[in-house]
């Protein structure tokens, strides 16, 4: 990222107000701002074109490439949520030129690696399949990105999704940029070197060269060695990185090694392909949700006075006052709410599948009712005292907290975002809830949304309060207020009509089976 440093406060355009330096390079200048117009006060980045050329032919060049990711940002941010949006594009009275867009708060992969060491085999496996997606978003506008590596990809904080940045080097392709034999028209070799597949230094990059930087990108992640730190195949010159990730799966190596191939015809012709053969490993369970990042690529200064942009009460305030109106929503669904919760059929399936809307409804889910007496869940008590029964548990249990229980409503909030969205996760969801209640609401609202080319995404996921806790041998209770910010797409389109903020309390049931604490069933109270 650069070295940091403080500017002179300021404002740009009447509007962007300066805070702080992010870093510095070649062609520009990269700040910290915040938008004076919106009530939020959401924070943004900056980025300055700057150039000590005098050379015209040449700084006509640079500036027809800041124009072009300026273009690029707008077309791709306003359509994916892990590409950052276009706020503005602008020039001041001494024609220095500017981007504004979406700030993202998070820590690099880099960053992610230097602080915690090399990542586990499955937590590269979910950053690896939710880029792929990214790529063929990309690739599918018939754009290549050509700089992928650590540094150009932050773990948001908010949802931990990895968000895809710097689309300076991206080139929009010609008619032979996606050819499989690698033939393209030659170009300015822009990217990373070490990350580079041979063919973009040559500048001539095609889609398999973003899998090439991607690839490099996951045995990073497991090694913590750069490219050129690892040694060579001296027979065939292909890199040897194996035997420095520790215990990984052959069938997971296998697919990263056809990934780097020199040979652009040995590689995968699509991040869409790469992306089968990955969710095709049956050890695989895409994408697990893995541990929250610990800080931030940077925080906002202390002595902002405003409020921040993910500030919980004015986010709901803000989007009460919007809600019906076209936004941009960073990863949902409200389908967030009914794979939450039991009996919400009448409180979400109406408006979110309302008879207005011309599109087909889904099949109303059949979500469990809550435990009876006659039930496999223990009944409740008449008494104050305990909300289970005293049936013991047969088997040994591992006791569970009430932070242990928020903390897995929690991982289930997270989860519907690859869930109800590509890769549409069932396992994920059989990992976290009891299979014999969940697996028929998800597969059946999966189901929909595959054949009516949808999918949900989230925004603010937030657990406000608890408000009840009890254990009883290996079942328990936990009672919570959640806000959650969802909207679904249909055919790449967002559906104004359905989405928003919502705020319910729900009790959930647990179950201790196959080891580990499970969401047996749940409904909001």
């Amino acid at each position: 990222m650069g070295q940091t440093s403080d500017m002179a406060p300021t404002v740009l355009n009447n509007r962007y107000r300066v805070i702080k330096a992010i870093s510095s390079g070649g062609f520009g200048e990269t700040s910290l701002g915040q938008d004076t117009q919106m009530p939020s006060g959401r924070y943004c980045v900056i980025k300055q074109l700057k150039s000590t050329t005098n050379n015209p032919k040449l700084y006509q060049a640079i500036t027809e490439r800041f124009q072009l990711e300026a273009a690029i940002l707008e077309d791709l941010g306003e359509n994916h949520h892990q590409i950052p949006r276009l706020y503005a594009y602008f020039s001041d009275d001494n024609g220095q030129f500017y981007l504004v867009q979406e700030w993202i708060e998070g820590e690099t992969l880099g960053q992610k690696v230097a602080n915690s060491g090399p990542l586990h085999e499955n937590s590269v496996k979910q950053i690896l399949a939710s880029l792929l997606s990214v790529l063929d978003y990309i690739h599918g506008r018939g754009m290549i990105h050509r700089d992928i590596k650590p540094d150009n990809i932050i773990l948001r904080a908010r949802d931990n999704l990895p968000v895809l940045i710097d689309f300076g080097a991206v080139k929009e392709s010609m008619e032979t940029a996606g050819d499989s034999g690698g033939k393209a028209t030659p170009s300015i070799a822009i990217g990373t070197p070490g990350f580079m597949a041979v063919e973009q230094v040559a500048g001539r990059p095609v889609y398999a060269s973003d899998l090439y930087s991607l690839g490099l990108t996951a045995i990073y992640l497991l090694t913590g060695k750069l490219p050129q730190n690892l040694p060579a195949d001296p027979e065939t010159g292909e890199i040897v990185w194996v035997e420095f990730a520790g215990n990984i799966s052959p069938s997971f190596a296998g697919i990263l090694d056809k990934a780097i191939k020199s040979n652009t015809g040995d590689r995968f012709l699509s991040a869409k392909e790469m992306l089968a053969a990955l969710t095709s490993i049956e050890t695989t369970k895409l994408p697990e949700i893995y541990e929250p990042t610990s800080s931030a690529t940077l925080s906002p200064p202390a002595s902002v006075s405003q409020k921040k942009p993910f500030d919980l009460p004015a986010i709901s305030a803000i989007f009460n006052k919007l809600r019906g109106k076209p936004k941009a929503l960073t990863i949902g669904a409200l389908l967030a709410s009914f794979c939450l919760v039991g009996a919400v059929s009448n409180f979400v399936l109406k408006p979110l599948f309302s008879s207005s809307v011309s599109i087909p409804s889904p099949p109303p889910p059949s979500f469990p009712a809550p435990p009876s007496a006659s039930s496999t869940l223990p009944s409740k008590n008449t008494s104050s005292d305990s909300i289970f029964s005293i049936n013991k548990p047969q088997n040994p249990v591992d006791p569970i907290s009430q932070n242990e229980a928020k903390q897995l409503i929690s991982s289930w909030l997270k989860a519907k975002q690859s869930i109800f969205a590509p890769p549409y996760d069932v396992q994920l969801a059989n990992e976290l809830t009891v299979h014999s209640q969940y697996e028929e609401i998800t597969k059946r609202s999966l189901d929909w949304l595959r054949q009516n080319n949808a999918y949900y995404e989230y925004g603010v996921q937030v657990i406000e309060e608890v408000n009840g806790f009890s254990v009883n041998g290996d079942r328990a209770e936990i009672i919570v207020k959640v806000t959650e910010e969802s909207q679904l797409y249909q055919d790449g389109k967002l559906q104004e009509e359905r989405g928003g903020i919502t705020t319910i309390k729900v009790l959930y049931n647990l179950q201790f089976i196959d080891g580990k604490w499970k969401i047996a069933s749940s409904r909001i109270i």
